[in-house]
């Protein structure tokens, strides 16, 4: 029986070690859990004071003369395209119109020669 109670002190005073290890264990992870949220925290507000200084520069960068130009720029870049493509247009239509006069032409003339072929 005293071998029981030698044992079963020894698993108590083991366990009870075990226990302090684990509490030990938890309070050192809240201790960094705590850590690193303060540190998410200080992330996150560094990330919002970053974006409003883009922000910033990007309304700067869009008021300088070289951004108005580069803008100006591609308006008449996108002007000059459009006017490319309304003369191709007009070319086209001018070839088919003068397509158009020439058969006519050849059609009027077979008709005036066939007229007259009939005596008419």
């Amino acid at each position: 029986m005293v071998i029981f109670q030698v044992a079963l002190k020894r698993l108590q005073a083991e366990s009870e070690h075990r226990i302090k290890l684990e509490c030990n264990k938890y309070v050192a992870l809240q201790e960094q859990y705590a850590m690193l949220e303060q540190q998410l925290i200080i992330s996150n507000a560094s990330l919002v004071n970053l974006e409003k200084q883009f922000v910033t520069f990007r309304i700067a960068q869009q008021d300088t003369i070289e951004a108005q130009l580069v803008g100006q720029v591609i308006t008449l870049e996108q002007h000059y395209k459009n006017l490319q493509r309304k003369g191709v247009l007009a070319i086209e239509s001018k070839n088919d119109y003068k397509t158009q006069v020439i058969q006519n032409a050849n059609g009027n003339k077979l008709y005036v020669h066939e007229s007259q072929q009939m005596g008419l």
